[in-house]
């Protein structure tokens, strides 16, 4: 009996280095690497990094963009400089076909394998956009790695890149990728026009009367309504809203209905003077700015403040 076996791709490393601060020398040159998942020998490491520096060195003498990809039978390398001097590394393991085929020598049946690497199943589109992903929901809560690496140092970055990648690394699912998840669509809720200046006149109301508030949004169920955010903003601030916030809060919006105060990020009671404040800190707007995130509900209504 012969029959054919699938393998889906998956994620086979990713690492984040930086070859302009760290290792210097060639006695430390292994400093360059930030972070590296899973962990693996550090000789491993450096073979992979520096054929990423090779490859980038290479192509930048026939073009002023950087390298983006590397394809081989079984692997697929995507490249991204997300900061000037920051790199970002996705290595994919290729889908494959396994045939396995029984074959009469005499009396005895033997089987025999025969593997075949599905190398143009993956699309490097699709995988830039996976990496530039995650790499704009890491700047979402913890700000530009420029800007953490001068604030606290090598070994500062090194924990917030360790604390905050790992999570986001593992809830990449390779198998479920395709040209649609690339485009980062937002669901809008088309509204008439009584409706929409009723709600223009609330933002600019909350806005003028608190001058803490610097922008806005308001959502309905799981679609946009009105947003004042940048439009690459609002893409990873409503990613995070729809699919993870709802994951990793849900104690917060347990607690929430249980207190009726309609905050799911913010005042836990606003009876209560001395009340936790549990406001999430994110990086948003031109320069990247430090704003607190402001989550209030109403019935099926989501406004935001930062």
């Amino acid at each position: 009996m012969s029959y054919v076996e699938y393998i889906e791709p998956k994620l086979s490393r990713f690492f984040i280095f930086n070859p302009a601060y760290f290792g210097l020398r060639e006695d430390n040159d292994y400093e360059k690497v930030l972070l590296y998942y899973p962990a693996t020998d550090i000789r491993e490491q450096m073979l992979d990094v520096g054929l990423i520096e090779g490859l980038v060195q290479f192509a930048s003498t026939f073009s002023d963009t950087p390298a983006e990809s590397c394809h081989n039978e079984k692997t697929r390398f995507t490249i991204y400089e997300c900061e000037p001097n920051w790199w970002i590394v996705m290595g994919s393991q290729n889908p494959k076909k396994i045939k396995h085929i029984e074959e009469k020598k005499g009396k005895k049946t033997v089987e025999r394998t025969e593997v075949e690497w599905l190398y143009e199943d993956l699309d490097d589109i699709v995988l830039r956009n996976t990496v530039d992903r995650c790499y704009k929901m890491f700047r979402l809560f913890n700000g530009p790695m420029e800007m953490i690496y001068q604030e606290q140092g090598e070994a500062g970055i090194r924990e917030v890149l360790n604390q905050t990648f790992i999570s986001i690394i593992q809830s990449i699912k390779l198998p479920n990728l395709d040209l649609f998840h690339t485009l980062e669509g937002v669901e809008f809720l088309p509204v008439n026009k009584n409706v929409y200046l009723r709600i223009l006149s609330l933002i600019n109301y909350s806005e003028q009367t608190f001058d803490q508030i610097k922008y806005s949004t308001l959502m309905y169920k799981d679609s946009l309504v009105w947003s004042g955010l940048e439009q690459d903003d609002m893409r990873t601030m409503y990613r995070f809203l729809v699919c993870l916030f709802k994951v990793y809060f849900f104690k917060i919006i347990i607690l929430t209905i249980r207190n009726k105060s309609g905050f799911l990020s913010g005042p836990v009671d606003l009876n209560d003077p001395n009340t936790e404040c549990r406001a999430q800190r994110v990086y948003i707007g031109p320069e990247s700015d430090p704003h607190y995130l402001i989550i209030y509900q109403v019935y099926l209504f989501q406004p935001g403040c930062f």
